[in-house]
Formats: C-alpha cells, sequence, structure tokens
C-alpha cells in the first residue's frame, strides 16, 4: 500500500487541509502544536475507524481529544491510497449522527464493502495493534507494547505446535468457545421453547377438561329440568283431563255463563213483583230487582270472561312448557351423542372434595390435580379441617397446580 493523499475535512485543529505525498520518503515536520501527531491519528482512524468512549471514559478518549474545533458536528476526512497498481479512496465520518465508511476504487468506480473485510484484505490483515507497533511508532515509545509481543508468542506457538504460523491456535480456541456458547444459548432457547410448549399443551388441556366438566354438568341440569317439566306436564294433563271431566257433566248448558233456568226465574220475579204490589210502589220495587238481576248479571259475565282469559293463558303456558321440554329433549340427547363415553376423572369420594378439585383443575390437567389432591385430603380429611387451616398452609400443596397465591 503506498499513501497518496490525506485530506483532513474537518479534523481536530485541521478544515479543508490537503496533504499529498510523492514517490519515495516524505517527511512532516513542524513546531510543537502544529499538527504532527493530529496527522498521526487521522491516518490511523482513517484506517481502522475511531469508537468513541462510554461514560467518563468519554471526556479524555482519543475521539474527544481531537474533534473539530469549528462545527464538531462534522467530524470527517478523506485518505487516497494505491494497492496492487489500483488507485483507491476511503471516506469516513466520525461522529455520532452521520457515522459512515465509504470504500472506492478509483479507476473502475467500484464501491467495496468494509463489513465484509474488503479493506482488512487491503491492508494484508494488519491490525492497529500491529500499525502502531510496526508501521507507526509513537512519539516516545520505541517498545512495543504487550498487543505485539502477545500476538508474536501466539505465533511462535502455532508454528511450534502446527508448523505453520498462519494456524492460530487462539483465534481458534476463541471460535471454539463462541460456538460453544452460541451451542448453549441454542439448546437452552430449544429447552424453553419445549417446557413452554409443553406448558401451553397442559393449559389446553385443563381447559378441555374444564369444559368437559361444564359439558357434564349442563347435560345433568338439562336431565333433571327434562323430567321436572316432564312431571309439571303429567300435573297438567291431569287437571285438564279432570276440568273437562267436570265441563262434559254440567250438560249442554255448560258453556253458557249464566243458566237459562236462572235467566226464566229472573224475569219470573220481575213480573210478579209489578203485578203482586200495588201502585206505584209496583214499580218501584220492579226496579229494584230489575237492577240486581242486572248487577248479578254483569258479575256473572265479567267471571266469564275473566275464566276464559285464564283458560287460554294456561293454555299457552301448556303450549309453551311442551316447547320447552321438547327443546330440553334435543339438548339431552345431543349431549348424550356427542359424549356417549363420559367419565370424570378426578379421583373423589365425596361431594366436597369433588368441588375442591376442579377448582384446582381450571390452571393444570385432572392427572396432577389427583395427585396433588391425595397429600391435601390425607391431611385435611373434612372440610371442617381444610376451612381451619391457615392460607400459607394450603398454598404449599396447591402449589403444582399453579395457584400457589390464589
Amino acid at each position: 500500500m503506498e499513501i497518496k493523499e490525506l485530506v483532513l475535512e474537518n479534523f481536530g485543529k485541521f478544515s479543508n487541509k490537503n496533504i499529498r505525498f510523492s514517490d519515495g520518503m516524505n517527511l512532516i515536520y513542524g513546531e510543537n502544536g502544529a499538527g504532527k501527531t493530529t496527522v498521526h491519528t487521522f491516518l490511523k482512524g482513517m484506517l481502522f475507524g475511531m469508537e468513541r468512549g462510554r461514560g467518563r471514559a468519554a471526556a479524555n478518549d482519543t475521539f474527544s481529544r481531537y474533534e473539530p474545533w469549528e462545527n464538531p458536528n462534522y467530524y470527517a476526512g478523506v485518505i487516497r491510497f494505491t494497492c496492487g497498481r489500483r488507485n483507491f479512496r476511503l471516506e469516513r465520518h466520525f461522529d455520532k449522527y452521520a457515522k459512515s465508511a465509504l470504500l472506492f476504487c478509483e479507476d473502475d468506480g467500484e464501491q467495496l464493502s468494509l463489513e465484509h473485510g474488503d479493506l482488512d484484505v487491503l491492508l494484508d490483515g494488519m491490525t492497529e495493534a500491529d500499525f502502531e507497533n510496526t508501521v507507526a511508532v509513537g512519539q516516545m515509545r520505541a517498545a512495543t507494547t504487550a498487543a505485539l509481543s502477545a500476538r508474536l508468542k501466539d505465533y511462535a506457538a502455532n508454528y511450534y505446535a502446527t508448523g505453520n504460523g498462519e494456524m492460530n491456535l487462539s483465534a481458534a480456541l476463541e471460535l471454539l468457545g463462541e460456538r460453544k456458547k452460541e451451542t448453549e444459548k441454542a439448546i437452552r432457547e430449544h429447552g424453553r421453547q419445549k417446557q413452554e410448549k409443553r406448558e401451553k399443551i397442559e393449559l389446553e388441556i385443563s381447559y378441555v377438561w374444564r369444559d368437559l366438566h361444564r359439558l357434564e354438568k349442563d347435560l345433568q341440569q338439562a336431565e333433571d329440568a327434562w323430567n321436572d317439566r316432564m312431571e309439571s306436564c303429567g300435573k297438567r294433563r291431569e287437571e285438564l283431563r279432570k276440568a273437562a271431566e267436570e265441563e262434559a257433566g254440567k250438560g249442554v248448558f255448560s258453556n253458557w255463563r249464566v243458566h237459562p233456568a236462572v235467566l226464566l226465574a229472573m224475569l219470573l220475579a220481575v213480573i210478579l213483583s209489578f203485578i203482586l204490589f200495588k201502585r206505584p210502589w209496583n214499580f218501584l220495587i220492579t226496579i229494584v230487582i230489575a237492577l240486581a238481576e242486572g248487577m248479578h248479571l254483569w258479575n256473572r259475565m265479567k267471571d266469564g270472561r275473566k275464566k276464559k282469559a285464564e283458560d287460554e293463558e294456561k293454555t299457552q303456558e301448556q303450549k309453551k312448557m311442551e316447547a320447552d321440554t321438547e327443546k330440553l329433549r334435543w339438548q339431552v340427547e345431543r349431549l348424550r351423542e356427542e359424549y356417549p363415553d363420559t367419565v370424570c376423572t378426578l379421583d373423589y369420594d365425596q361431594a366436597w372434595k369433588l368441588l375442591v378439585s376442579v377448582r384446582l383443575a381450571a390452571q393444570c390437567t385432572d392427572a396432577r390435580v389427583n395427585v396433588v389432591v391425595e397429600k391435601l385430603f390425607a391431611d385435611y380429611p373434612s372440610v371442617e379441617a381444610l376451612a381451619a387451616a391457615e392460607p400459607d398452609e394450603i398454598e404449599r400443596y396447591v402449589k403444582p397446580c399453579g395457584l400457589g397465591h390464589s
């Protein structure tokens, strides 16, 4: 590699500063403070980049010391060099807002990629530590750093172990260590996903069993309601039958609200009162008797209408009851068809134990509930004993069901 030109667009004290190099050896000199160290730092930053430190270290790091004096937000430069008889141009922006690096071949305009190691190839694998310890020895730093010493030791160890200095055992071990970490991470992630999948399946199973218990309860309720309705229908049919028999026993005038004989007697009473009593009292008495008979007829007519409305209401109620009964019968038959062999998988011998087990089964499988309640019911064999226990004591038993704080 042969450096042709440095362009310090905005770096340290320099702004739009061009430094061109001719063939052979070039010497940069000047008084203290002229910027020689700035040029040296710029060259290293262009080739290997320059990162800003974190925290308190950022106050005195290289990035902060060489920030542009004017317009610090524009922190950039260009280097032109030749390598393998081809001309290249490297541009860098160091500021955090527009940080970037672009590498071009000036001969054909091809843009190379720093991310894929094109610049490393042009530098022939030279690192920043190699640069500082060989090509660019700093002022009053004739002694090499520990980085070069470590690299030479690695080279010697690699050559001794493999016969080839290019084989980097340290890098290989580091790579293997990274691969091991990645493999362990993948194993942990696989185990986590497997555990999540198992928990999800167990949760879905618990939901299925809970729905099954609910359907069993609905089936029992439907059967009880159906039996109650059938019993009510039977009683209602018997009442209607008796009412029909009573109506049939009343004869041809059973549908009359007032019997014809009663009407005839009323008419006869009015006529006799008019004939038997002397004038003018016969008119008054006849009117009074007629009004009394009219009120009696009105009440009988009203009672008849009320009875008719009640009969119609009972008929509608009977029809609705029959429809509901038919619907319940259909629901029961459907549940029996869909779940012909439904059985409860929870272990219990008393009703209160079933209630406790069903509540615990809301967050886990019935199989796990059976294991948990075996110890629970052994230590608390009755409802009274369970009710007298402290919540912290019960929590130890039901925690495997996912209900430790419920």
